[in-house]
């Protein structure tokens, strides 16, 4: 009897069915093929020069300087950053060691975060079949792929601004002690990345006043919730204004959230700029822009006909994060990460609704089939999931180690500036100077020291042959490393 059952096809068929159209399994296999697609071979391919190598260094000198309040890059202080990431990122470095594995490890955890907190956002707003659809989109977007196994700040935001929100809709159903978890991960939102990390208060109080919901601007604990966050985040804002001053107002509020956002490149600025967002996200945003455009249109007709909450509150959403950041002059997609999750949940109830039970099984079976394949190959096979990113300098860390003493700059012959700087800091230990740009004045700065070592590009280097005698210390890729060779 026993042995009919195990070879019923029908008995089968039902098992499997359970078993993708159980939430909790859902849930547990949205996280395991998250982890897989963001962390395997996380440390392989290095770090960007910006913006991962920039922040690593930060976090690399909270250990080298013992300041976790200041941060530094080359032993001066910053103030362009607030801390949070480069905290996450130094206790890393502290207990596992400094690598591109350490460095990336919070946004890649942050990922995974973003991935689970979607699934529960969407069935606490809708059912499971939402919550497994809108993690597919967000699991097969390639963007958050890409920036999730990064050492950038972006997803770790997304992740700690879904969360506020999350606790703030839980409060709304009468259980208001979630209003200070709001307030704390809204805090740390600011610590992640200041000014932006506000966000979501700006979308609370206006799904609050669209709602007409008066009432929990009379509640203690709502402004309990507001409390908490000023108490996370104004300590270390008071800290680095009594010890630096102005020039801590100066960088942080008036060059990087207003002369950087609003007046940088502003005299060549056209009124439709303020709509780049929507064509870079039709560049970038693949496969799933058309899918998310015609959802959020979808959206916002159901609205207007049935005033759902549910779709009032994704619209808000989406339309403070695309909608504040297209008032910016400086547009990257990245910046637009934390609306990233509010285009999967829209994605999602969309075409969960156009699916019979039996097609949302057959299309659970076919995606749970294909990730398991996709994980299987990406574990077994050497296929690259990133670019090789600073392999040159990082060719030449054992020579630069081998020929300088800590942080002793290296004169640059016609490099990129910025384009090399982060990345040869992080890796070497050492200061990149900025450019000679003619062999006058790069003569001119051996003299001064004439024991320093140079790099420059091979092209440069055939150049500067024809004006001196220079001794190889390593080549690695289109780089060159070399001194002024002495005659005996």
């Amino acid at each position: 009897m026993p042995v009919t059952q195990l070879n019923n096809p029908h008995q089968m068929e039902f098992t499997w069915t359970s078993f993708v159209a159980n939430s909790r399994v859902q849930l547990i296999l949205i996280a395991y093929f998250a982890i897989m697609f963001l962390f395997t071979r996380l440390g392989e391919g290095g770090l960007a020069n910006f913006d991962d190598c920039y922040y690593a260094e930060k976090a690399k000198e909270i250990l080298l300087t013992g300041d976790w309040l200041t941060l530094h890059y080359d032993g001066q202080p910053r103030f362009d950053n607030v801390p949070l990431f480069m905290w996450l990122m130094a206790i890393m470095f502290k207990f596992f060691g400094i690598s591109t594995y350490t460095a990336k490890f919070f946004s890649a955890l942050s990922g995974v975060g973003v991935v689970i907190l979607v699934y529960l956002f969407a069935k606490y707003l809708y059912d499971h079949w939402v919550g497994f659809f809108s993690s597919f989109f967000m699991l097969t977007t390639p963007y958050f792929l890409k920036y999730s196994r990064h050492a950038m700040i972006d997803t770790t935001l997304a992740f700690f601004f879904m969360l506020s929100l999350l606790f703030f809709l839980w409060a709304l159903k009468g259980r208001y002690g979630y209003f200070l978890l709001f307030g704390l991960a809204v805090g740390l939102s600011i610590l992640l990345k200041s000014i932006l990390g506000t966000f979501p208060i700006v979308i609370a109080i206006l799904y609050l006043v669209l709602t007409r919901q008066w009432r929990i601007f009379r509640q203690p604990l709502f402004w309990a919730g507001i409390g908490v966050t000023i108490v996370v985040a104004a300590p270390w804002f008071i800290y680095e204004y009594v010890k630096y001053g102005q020039d801590f107002i100066r960088i942080h509020f008036v060059w990087l959230i207003y002369e950087r956002a609003f007046v940088q490149y502003s005299e060549s600025r056209h009124w439709y700029s303020y709509l780049d967002y929507l064509r870079i996200l039709w560049i970038d945003y693949w496969p799933w822009i058309p899918l998310v455009t015609w959802s959020f249109v979808i959206s916002v007709r159901d609205y207007w006909h049935s005033r759902d909450q549910r779709e009032i509150f994704l619209i808000i959403w989406i339309v403070v994060v695309v909608g504040i950041m297209s008032l910016a002059n400086e547009k990257k997609t990245w910046y637009l990460t934390s609306a990233f999750p509010a285009f999967s949940l829209i994605a999602g109830r969309y075409v969960t609704h156009l699916f019979s039970e039996k097609l949302k099984i057959l299309l659970a079976k076919s995606i749970v089939l294909v990730f398991f394949v996709a994980t299987v190959v990406i574990v077994a096979f050497p296929i690259p999931l990133g670019k090789e990113r600073s392999g040159d300098i990082r060719g030449l860390v054992e020579a630069v180690k081998a020929n300088t003493q800590f942080r002793e700059p290296v004169l640059n012959y016609k490099l990129g500036f910025w384009g090399h700087r982060n990345s040869f800091l992080f890796y070497t230990d050492r200061s990149l100077t900025r450019p000679a740009m003619d062999v006058k004045s790069f003569k001119e700065k051996l003299q001064e020291n004439p024991t320093l070592t140079c790099l420059t590009s091979k092209k440069y280097f055939h150049e500067l042959q024809q004006h001196g005698s220079w001794q190889i210390l390593k080549k690695s890729g289109s780089l060159v490393y070399f001194k002024r060779k002495f005659s005996n």
